[in-house]
């Protein structure tokens, strides 16, 4: 009887060490996959912060872009003009370099001719007037406008005509 009954413990221990090593095991695996989740959660969230900043380099690439082609349309565009003027269907040297040199200075060509006008009041400064600046972006005149019904007639046609016409 005393062997059965210690046969008995020794298949209860058996039982409860297994049982223990079973947890045990569980909970390891348990751990690791929380491990594993709480990772993936954070490469989701590298590659999230990753993409929102790749996305706002963008942007900015593509202001810059919109802008340059804006000035080197606005210089193709001056210098038909010039060229069509011309009899001898050419720009003279001199106008030529002066174009460049606008442009280098990320102004628009057709806008060289333009002065400031005197500001007449505390009123006339506080409203948004058709005088440019001589140190002026065009960037910063594109600014000014940006709300003014007209700049987006100009748009709308720019799309709808010439080279922005495209199938």
């Amino acid at each position: 009887m005393r062997q059965s009954v210690a046969h008995t413990i020794e298949e209860k221990r058996r039982q409860q060490n297994e049982s223990a090593e079973v947890k045990r095991k569980g909970t390891l695996k348990d751990v690791e996959a929380e491990r594993a989740r709480k990772n993936d959660v954070r490469r989701q969230e590298a590659k999230k912060a990753a993409l929102e900043k790749k996305m706002e380099k963008r942007v900015v690439n593509i202001e810059i872009a919109s802008g340059l082609v804006d000035l080197l349309l606005d210089l193709a565009d001056e210098t038909f003009e010039v060229v069509c003027s011309n009899e001898e269907h050419q720009i003279p040297n001199p106008e030529w370099r002066q174009f460049i040199n606008i442009f280098k200075a990320g102004k628009k060509v057709s806008l060289r001719n333009v002065v400031q006008a005197p500001a007449a009041s505390d009123e006339s400064a506080n409203r948004t007037s058709l005088s440019i600046p001589k140190d002026s972006q065009a960037h910063d005149i594109q600014k000014q406008f940006w709300s003014d019904p007209s700049m987006l007639c100009f748009y709308e046609f720019l799309s709808g005509s010439g080279a922005f016409n495209i199938p």
